[in-house]
């Protein structure tokens, strides 16, 4: 435990190395890696389980370190991590505070995880005692804040001052909260014209789509070391998955390459790309993800509409969405094979926390348990309309049904 213990710590001080070795000045003040000014966080009457950085180290699982295991539950339907395969359960969290949690927005002063950590372990616990294995965390919604540096001609030139320490703080609440994370790097969002000079924006993630160069220094000088330091990290079997990209349909315009429907993605309000540039994107992005992990990877397309768009792309299990205007067309009940998504593991990556209007929660689940659907992910722990609070007993009860099918800690 004692070597577990060291091996973070030395790991936090080399990643704080990392980031005053930018140049780059702390732009939220305070000291990286040990709380600085946040406050403990939880209830000051003692009423909430304290957590600092640096206490949670446990040693790496003989299922996810490679030594010999074997699998006390396996399930037909799931995404294998080391020996075990899992219907991956859980909640996209998807953000604590909206594109702070990794960097933090000065402009808002609102630090990232390794800041307060207190209540990043507040919520990941509150998921995980209502049952959440999984738990679907995106990194940079946009570029608002300070988790990447672009010079003045917006080309990324590398992770922000406290990325490297929050991604650190992130795996180590992770391992206290006893979840495990799908990291979803990118989301359509990011593509939204910004026009607010106050916040750290590129103007849209559309130009360094298109352009080669800036596209290649986003992939190498900001994907490139996550991956690298998620994988190096004592805690990275926290990391089960990564999503590329939330949701990338809505940021594309003009036919489907492979003659499937269309994109008509919202021009007045994001800089589109076409499918083609999409695509090349995706595909960089997931072969510099190969490279440097070892976790499986996917792209959360928004619904089944979209089967055809990123079928040639090298991922490891699909993803999409389901809300009510999908479910009128591409109905929730339908199989994998019935949506031409049967060549890889799929998992239902969004869905509403209250249900569909002709079905609730159970039903959904059990829908997919008995199609052999690969997970479910509900929406969301953080959006006021799919009140968690209100899902958490639904939660809670599928997870006591399949205890062990949807936990990679068993």
């Amino acid at each position: 435990m004692l070597g577990r213990f060291m091996a973070v710590s030395a790991l936090g001080a080399a990643l704080a190395s990392v980031a005053c070795a930018s140049g780059v000045d702390d732009p939220l003040g305070d000291e990286v890696g040990t709380g600085g000014a946040w406050s403990a966080g939880g209830a000051d009457d003692g009423s909430s389980e304290r957590f600092a950085l640096g206490s949670y180290a446990g040693a790496a699982p003989n299922w996810a370190s490679g030594g010999d295991c074997e699998d006390e539950c396996p399930v037909d339907h799931g995404i294998q991590i080391g020996c075990k395969k899992r219907f991956m359960y859980g909640v996209n969290y998807a953000w604590s505070r909206y594109g702070s949690d990794f960097g933090g927005v000065a402009a808002w002063s609102a630090p990232g995880v390794s800041r307060t950590p207190q209540i990043y372990f507040d919520e990941l616990t509150e998921m995980r005692e209502a049952g959440a294995n999984t738990i679907r965390w995106w990194v940079f919604p946009d570029f608002r804040g300070e988790g990447v540096r672009f010079d003045e001609d917006e080309m990324p030139l590398g992770l922000g001052a406290t990325t490297a320490e929050d991604l650190d703080a992130a795996l180590q609440v992770a391992e206290a909260a006893d979840v495990y994370l799908m990291f979803c790097m990118f989301s359509f969002d990011a593509f939204r014209y910004s026009g607010d000079p106050e916040l750290n924006y590129a103007e849209s993630l559309g130009p360094i789509v298109r352009d080669s160069a800036k596209r290649a220094g986003l992939l190498d000088d900001v994907v490139r070391p996550i991956a690298k330091l998620v994988e190096e990290h004592p805690l990275s079997y926290r990391v089960v998955a990564w999503d590329v990209m939330n949701e990338p349909e809505w940021a594309v315009r003009g036919p489907d390459a492979y003659g499937g429907d269309g994109f008509d993605g919202k021009s007045d309000e994001f800089d589109t790309v076409t499918h083609g540039e999409m695509e090349t994107f995706l595909a960089e992005a997931i072969q510099v993800l190969h490279e440097e992990s070892s976790a499986p990877v996917s792209v959360g397309f928004a619904a089944a509409k979209w089967a055809t768009a990123w079928h040639a792309l090298d991922t490891d299990f699909h993803q999409f969405h389901m809300y009510d205007w999908i479910d009128r067309y591409w109905p929730y009940d339908s199989t994998p094979a019935e949506l031409g998504l049967d060549d890889k593991p799929l998992v239902m990556g969004e869905f509403p926390l209250n249900g569909l209007v002709r079905a609730s929660y159970q039903e959904m689940l059990e829908t997919w348990w008995a199609n052999g659907y690969a997970g479910a992910l509900g929406w969301s722990y953080s959006d006021a309309d799919f009140r968690f609070d209100d899902a958490a007993d639904d939660v809670r009860a599928f997870a006591e049904s399949r205890s062990c099918e949807t936990d990679y800690s068993q």
